[in-house]
């Protein structure tokens, strides 16, 4: 599924702001001072 997409396209996983209903992109989480999740951690990457 578009999970394990994600894991093989670091890219997508770039531009992707909403993954699973969570935030995932810092930049926009701090300028709205709300919470973000990690995509890399979400899609079981450790990096």
């Amino acid at each position: 599924g578009f999970g394990e997409f994600l894991k093989m396209k670091a890219g997508i996983r770039k531009g992707t702001y909403l993954y699973r209903g969570s935030l995932t992109n810092k930049n926009l989480a701090d300028k709205f001072g709300i919470k973000y999740h990690d995509i890399d951690l979400m899609v079981g990457l450790f990096m």
